[in-house]
Parts: C-alpha cells; sequence; structure tokens
C-alpha cells in the first residue's frame, strides 16, 4: 500500500491518517508458517511529522487459520501489533549505513506493506499451538492424545543400555 506523504513533506499538514485493508498474501510467510488461511490486515493509524521527522504509528490485525504444530488439526489465530518506526527520504548515504530500525520513502511515497510485513515476522509465534495443553500425536502410532490414549509402550530405553535389559532375566547357571 502507497502513502502519498506529500501534504506532510509541504508543510500542510503534521498528520496523514490511514485506516485500510492490505491483502495478506506473501506466500512465503504463508508456507513457512503453516498458515492455511488469513483474512485481510486491517490496519489504523498515522504518519506523524514530529521533532524534524516522520513516524509511522500504526496498529493492525487479521485472522489466521493455522495448523497444530502438535496434533496437525486447523485452529483461529488472531494476530495484533503495534507499530512505531522512524521513516526517512532514500538517499544514497542512508542505504549504505543501514540502520536496521528506520524505512525508507522514495520521492513522496512511502510502501507500508514492508513495515507491516516485518512487523508481522518478529511477532508471529514460532510454535503454533492450538492449546497450551495440547498433547499432540503419539509418535509411535500417529494416535490424537488430546482424544484418546494409546496402547503404544512408553517406556523408553536407551539403545547402548538395551543389551542390559535382558540381563536379569537369564537363570543362573
Amino acid at each position: 500500500m502507497i502513502i502519498d506523504l506529500s501534504r506532510i513533506l509541504n508543510g500542510k499538514e503534521s498528520i496523514i491518517p490511514l485506516e485500510f485493508e492490505l491483502p495478506f498474501k506473501d506466500e512465503k510467510i504463508l508456507k513457512n508458517y503453516n498458515i492455511v488461511q488469513a483474512s485481510n490486515l486491517n490496519i489504523a493509524g498515522e504518519v506523524t511529522y514530529m521533532d524534524g521527522g516522520l513516524f509511522v504509528k500504526c496498529t493492525y490485525t487479521t485472522n489466521l487459520q493455522l495448523k497444530c504444530d502438535r496434533c496437525l488439526k486447523p485452529f483461529e489465530y488472531t494476530l495484533e501489533g503495534d507499530i512505531f518506526k522512524g521513516i526517512k527520504p532514500e538517499t544514497q548515504s542512508d542505504m549504505e549505513s543501514e540502520e536496521d530500525d528506520v524505512y525508507y520513502y522514495e520521492g513522496q511515497d512511502l510502501d507500508i506493506s514492508p513495515i507491516v510485513m516485518d512487523d508481522i515476522l518478529f511477532n508471529i509465534p514460532l510454535q503454533m499451538v492450538c492449546d497450551s495443553d495440547c498433547q499432540g500425536l503419539c509418535p509411535t502410532c500417529g494416535v490424537d492424545l488430546n482424544e484418546k490414549d494409546c496402547e503404544c509402550n512408553k517406556e523408553k530405553i536407551d539403545p547402548r543400555f538395551e543389551v542390559l535389559k535382558s540381563f536379569f532375566d537369564k537363570e543362573e547357571v
């Protein structure tokens, strides 16, 4: 989404209000985080001129349908975030400095999509879990442990000591 900054840069206004929807269709994010479906991002906020600089201040929210990393069942998750970032005009010297927390605009246009997507990557949970008590699937038989117990042998023996298991079962001669 391109924001026209000309009203602030020309000194006519000090605030540009933002309220719009942005499609969530970054295939890389959708695939890497097992996102089955995502609603549009609802973004509300403002671009502000203060203390000699431009700042983007906004909030976003979206509803995601995810697959649980433990039991693989789909579940709904609401992702919300707050953004407060400085923005500067794009010049060669600024591009070479590679400041982490500053974004750049070209001419009088600011593309807000990279700012929002970077924040989403920062705020999206690394492990998608439908419930903190989710027990997941049995690694042996694949039964959903949230629904029923499996009949698998849960005794884990280190393979290096497996031979010792039968040591006491033998009769002495």
